[in-house]
């Protein structure tokens, strides 16, 4: 087969494309690769020569038509290709008849015949047959024809920033445009302009990686240091945006590096601990959030966003200063009419009220922030706003009304980033977790499954989400389905925030008392997020660990402060004070508590346990 296409080149390029399509055969670089060993392949290092051969074989207009064609990309039209040869007298029909090229029905561009290679081979060696001094000017002159033609429009705004940038690749820019500095610096211009309005653009869709990759070409075509700065300070913006902390922090710390003004590093500063304390909440970036805050607050000591920034930052890592810091920064926000600011400050403050378990505090905090998000058109904020709403009615078993807020969370993220969607889903499986909602659980599974393979950044929800589903197979009766979600979760991955109440209720499910011991350790381990409220289920799992394992002295210390009536922990205490105390008196009240909050799940677990109690006092 071989032989017959390296004598055939027509062949060739259909032999090499149906190899590629059937996944046996891979370009890598200047060479062939072969995916499949067994398929007894050994392909000609003459390739890419055999291929050139082709279109060497062309008459020269042709052949400068085809490679101009290349420029252009793998969609061209006849319009553009006649402008960067300088000659209207191309036989379209003999590329077409030596199946270089097909037509396409319906053009893109009004007026404009539209053409695509046939295979993505031929363009490729036609473009590689490009000297690169001749490249770069040819991307120049069909960026400029597409600006007047597509007459600005945003629909052309990637391309013409992918032309442009590649008009001025600074690898070969000394040779496409020597001692022409002047054209030079106009396209260079042009790039910068097309990247960061096909940037914007990206944004708008929350298209991020997109933005990332057009930010990170403008900056490197970025020759004003200030203007470098504001480029990777919108680089990691984008990054935090998809909870990416490391290209977070690298774009911070190369803005930081090339910033030189104190009132453009406070910015940086304030904005670093701000986004690296409310979207990841990790505490190993305690010490770094720290350290921003405080030399952001040392920059800024006037009333400033920067400075209120600093203050919610600082206020997640000192829980003994979180609500003075929140509050000085809640005045900040109300005197400067900056409703972002204000929503996070009550944030912090809402954040020590459900720590400290008063509910009655939080959520009139809570309701107050859901009003100022009416005034930020940041759908991100939005959803951070609603799902940061949560536990505040969740604490007091609200279940209608956290099921609204999850909802409207939902119909926020799910628009997003994929990271976006992972949590979207999340919320929705914390609020039926905690329900006992099993069977509404097993209808989401494959939509957290789903999330979970879409999201490519690190976050304890790809493992998180997938533990609840797991939890909800094993409690409906399906172990397989349980065990392999299960498995499905560890292969993610993630544990840096040491979640395990869904592994220890699975254990008690399964009878497995040693494991949960183990997973008991685990939990105590100190907490690895910043972020103090959301502490249901890991206390929750901890009650039921504890009264399973016979740990009287651990729940007669725990359990009595989280008695607190109207609170959703209160019936899991009075559950684990009767089981350890073989008081049926105690169970049968948690019982009733959790029929008062419509959880009839939990109360058919707790009246299982009451029966257990009353068998033993027998």
């Amino acid at each position: 087969m071989l032989e017959r296409a390296e004598g055939n080149p027509f062949y060739l390029e259909e032999l090499l494309a149906t190899l590629i399509d059937r996944g046996l055969l891979e370009r890598r670089a200047d060479s062939w690769a072969v995916l499949d060993s067994s398929a007894g392949l050994a392909i000609p290092d003459s390739v890419q020569s055999v291929l050139a051969a082709r279109i060497d074989l062309l008459d020269p207009v042709a052949k400068a038509a085809l490679q101009a064609a290349a420029v252009v990309g793998r969609v061209f039209w006849a319009g553009p290709v006649t402008e960067l040869t300088g000659t209207a007298d191309i036989e379209w029909r003999t590329l077409e008849d030596r199946d270089f090229i097909r037509p396409r029905a319906h053009s893109t561009l009004a007026g404009e015949r539209e053409f695509v290679f046939k295979h993505a081979l031929t363009r490729e060696v036609a473009y590689a047959g490009l000297p690169k001094a001749r490249r770069g000017r040819l991307h120049a002159t069909f960026a400029e024809w597409l600006e007047r033609t597509g007459e600005n429009r945003d629909e052309y705004a990637p391309l013409l920033a992918h032309h442009y940038a590649e008009a001025v690749r600074p690898e070969d820019v000394d040779l496409a445009w020597p001692d022409l500095e002047e054209e030079l610096e106009a396209v260079r211009a042009k790039a910068g302009l097309w990247l960061r309005r096909a940037a914007d653009l990206a944004r708008s869709r929350y298209a991020v990686e997109e933005q990332v990759d057009l930010l990170r070409k403008a900056v490197a075509l970025e020759p004003d240091t200030r203007e470098a700065v504001r480029l990777w300070q919108e680089i990691a913006h984008a990054h935090a945006l998809a909870y990416d902390d490391t290209g977070f922090r690298d774009a911070i710390e190369r803005a930081l590096a090339q910033s030189a003004d104190d009132a453009e590093r406070a910015e940086l500063l304030g904005e670093a601990a701000f986004q690296c304390a409310i979207r990841w909440q990790k505490e190993a970036d305690r010490a770094l959030i720290e350290d921003w805050s405080s030399r952001a607050l040392a920059l800024s000591r006037s009333a400033t966003r920067v400075r209120g920034q600093a203050l919610v930052a600082r206020a997640l890592c000192r829980p003994t200063e979180a609500d003075a810091d929140a509050r000085e920064a809640e005045a900040i926000a109300r005197t400067l009419d900056e409703p972002e600011l204000y929503s996070f400050a009550l944030f912090a403050r809402a954040d020590v009220a459900i720590a400290a378990g008063r509910y009655d505090d939080a959520r009139p905090i809570v309701e107050r922030r859901l009003e100022v998000i009416s005034r930020i058109p940041d759908p991100d904020h939005r959803a951070d706003a609603l799902w940061a709403a949560v536990p505040a009615y969740l604490g007091q078993g609200r279940f209608d009304d956290a099921r609204r807020i999850a909802s409207l969370h939902d119909e926020v993220a799910s628009v997003l980033t994929p990271h976006h969607r992972l949590h979207a889903v999340a919320v929705l499986l914390e609020v039926e977790q905690l329900a006992g909602a099993w069977e509404r659980i097993r209808e989401l599974t494959p939509r957290a499954e789903d999330a979970e393979a879409s999201n490519n950044t690190r976050c304890l929800h790809n493992r998180l989400a997938l533990l609840v589903c797991a939890l909800a197979h094993a409690y409906l009766g399906d172990e397989d389905e349980a065990r392999r979600l299960e498995r499905h979760s560890e292969a993610s991955g993630v544990d840096h925030y040491g979640r395990t109440e869904s592994l220890i209720w699975l254990a008690l499910h399964r009878g497995e008392l040693g494991r949960v011991e183990s997973l008991l350790e685990e939990l105590e381990r100190p907490k690895s997020s910043l972020i103090r409220s959301r502490k249901f289920a890991p206390v929750a799992a901890r009650l039921d660990a504890l009264a399973a394992l016979g740990s009287e002295e651990m729940v007669e210390r725990d359990a009595p402060p989280l008695a607190r009536p109207g609170t959703y922990l209160e019936p899991f205490a009075l559950r684990a004070l009767g089981i350890v105390r073989h008081d049926a008196t105690l169970v049968d009240a948690a019982a009733r508590r959790f029929d008062e909050m419509a959880l009839v799940w939990h109360a058919a677990q707790t009246r299982h346990a009451l029966g257990a109690e009353r068998a033993l006092s027998n």
